[in-house]
């Protein structure tokens, strides 16, 4: 049988150094989701990358330990959903 090689885990060097990058990114994208040139399509495109990045921002500092586990706003209830 072969061994599997695992992966070496990330350090929170690394973690910090890609959630800069991702947060750069964040920075990026909302100042071009600002602009009054922009059409609905890049908008749409651009507020779906946003939201992307932020969820793995989320994650990251997670991994880190800086933030406690996301938990989903109860906004609706499924039976005011479904009419009954």
């Amino acid at each position: 049988m072969k061994a599997i090689a695992k992966k070496p885990r990330s350090t929170s060097t690394d973690l910090g150094q890609e959630l800069q990058k991702i947060e750069s990114r964040i920075e990026f994208v909302a100042a071009q989701l600002s602009s009054a040139d922009l059409d609905l399509g890049a908008s749409v495109r651009l507020s779906v990358e946003l939201r992307e990045l932020e969820a793995y921002a989320r994650g990251l500092r997670f991994a880190m330990g800086q933030a406690p586990p996301w938990e989903p706003a109860n906004e609706t209830e499924p039976d005011r959903l479904c009419g009954v």
